[in-house]
């Protein structure tokens, strides 16, 4: 691909409110403070030009590609179920809130009366519960005496209960909200503030388009966004809302042809799935691909609808970049997208819980800037997958390193002496890396077999190109 110079203006999305609420996305436990703070450790949110305000999205919002029912499932409050977050007392705090930058600032924003309301709501909500414990020991009645009640009325009364907990099920599981995707503390604000983020980084780019700085690349990082597998009206995959679906159409509103590029592990099934019979917008997914392997689609390509490219085990850094320079590239330069966003998850890096894919953090960032780089038109890139948080963390902190005109210096490992992770408030997580950014093994690939040898790779781009050409 050819290489421009062009100068980027770099703007990400920081909020260690919204990190606190994707923390408790049950896939990825406590990933987005990481995250956070390993950018922020390395002064590398500051040497981006703008941080972009998240804006919560709205049920309006929602609503133009989520089917209304599965709105209103999703956002429905949860008291019970929200106060089984650790923070929930503190997360309370940004409900009153439209948009967030960070903490200190969400904080100073909501009022002492608001505050006060919400901690009076939490102490009566604990005070009710500790009183509600019945003594075993009591002998005083109590409402749910069951003295006088026949075993045919206990029975009657198990039995109502298990259906009303068996149709509460099958509700929920009609929307997708079980097995993977089940409701977890927060989950109406973990949707609209997911959202909100890919729209606000989608909007941050139109506004600068707007100034029709020719000389200039923006580019739009959002971390908190990618979640590619929700459907229309049913979660999927770890996926409660299709914030790319969501942020690409806001993107339509100004710009002619969107190119969207997924590079996580799995299919994006789901930004395929909206986007299918669109000449506007084609998708690209780049994934490992078997029988039994989620989510079980992602074969084919259709000319200027949405182009397939899967993958066998083992797909390496070097792979990679013969399917960008062979595939990726020609297409990309035939569509001459207005917009591209990039869909980055960390699932295929060789650290990954999943052990499907080979890639190292430099290798995987490498690739991704040789795209970047052959582009003069805005750019979104978004998170994804990525089960090992500590790898993805540091991938995303390199990869947002690696955007930057001037990058932080001395973040290379051929360069680096004393790698140490700065301090910072999730520095424990490292330990098992002995609080170092590049170790023995994510430095170098892992000695798994790449299937995918020369052969396979030309037919694939034979038959992806004759598709996509013919």
């Amino acid at each position: 691909m050819n290489q421009r110079k062009t100068r980027r203006q770099v703007g990400i999305t920081s909020s260690e409110y919204v990190s606190k609420i994707c923390d408790l996305l049950p896939s990825n436990e406590g990933r987005q403070s990481m995250i956070y703070w390993l950018i922020r450790a390395y002064g590398i949110d500051s040497a981006c030009e703008y941080v972009i305000p998240i804006e919560r999205s709205t049920p309006a919002d929602l609503k133009k590609f989520h089917d209304a029912k599965f709105v209103d499932v999703l956002l429905e409050r949860r008291p019970n179920v929200d106060s089984d977050a650790i923070n929930a007392d503190e997360l309370l705090l940004g409900r009153n809130l439209r948009s967030f930058k960070d903490s200190s600032k969400t904080r100073k924003s909501v009022g002492s009366m608001a505050i006060q309301n919400i901690r009076d709501a939490i102490a009566q909500k604990v005070f009710n519960s500790d009183t509600d414990d019945s003594d075993p020991d009591s002998d005083s009645d109590s409402d749910n005496d069951e003295v006088g009640i026949s075993e045919d009325e206990k029975r009657q009364q198990r039995y109502s209960s298990h259906t009303l907990v068996s149709a509460l099920d099958k509700y929920l599981d009609t929307f997708g909200l079980k097995y993977d995707c089940v409701v977890f503390p927060f989950l109406s604000d973990y949707v609209q503030l997911v959202a909100g983020s890919t729209i606000s980084t989608a909007n941050y780019l139109i506004k600068n388009s707007k100034l029709k700085d020719v000389e200039t690349q923006s580019v739009g990082i959002n971390w908190y966004g990618g979640r590619h597998h929700c459907h229309k009206s049913k979660a999927a995959g770890f996926c409660y809302v299709n914030d790319i679906v969501l942020g690409i159409n806001t993107l339509r509103t100004f710009y002619p042809r969107v190119f969207y590029l997924d590079l996580d592990l799995h299919h994006g099934d789901g930004v395929e799935t909206a986007f299918k019979f669109s000449s506007k917008v084609v998708t690209c997914s780049v994934h490992r691909f078997d029988v039994g392997f989620y989510p079980g689609s992602g074969s084919k390509t259709e000319k200027g609808k949405y182009l397939n490219i899967p993958t066998k085990k083992g797909l390496s850094d070097k792979g990679l970049e013969n399917i960008i320079k062979s595939i990726i590239a020609p297409i990309l330069k035939d569509f001459s997208p207005s917009v591209v966003v990039l869909q980055l998850g960390s699932d295929g890096l060789a650290l990954d819980e999943h052990k499907m894919w080979n890639f190292t953090i430099r290798g995987f960032a490498r690739n991704v800037m040789t795209i970047v780089d052959s582009l003069t038109c805005p750019i979104m890139i978004l998170g994804g997958g990525g089960y090992n948080n500590s790898e993805t963390a540091k991938f995303c902190t390199y990869m947002t390193n690696s955007l930057l005109n001037t990058p932080v210096a001395g973040f290379d490992v051929d360069e680096v002496e004393n790698d140490s992770i700065p301090e910072h408030p999730s520095l424990d997580d490292y330990e098992k890396d002995g609080y170092k950014f590049w170790t023995n093994e994510n430095t170098l690939a892992t000695k798994m077999a790449d299937e995918n040898d020369e052969e396979y790779l030309k037919e694939i781009e034979n038959r992806v190109i004759a598709e996509w050409f013919d």
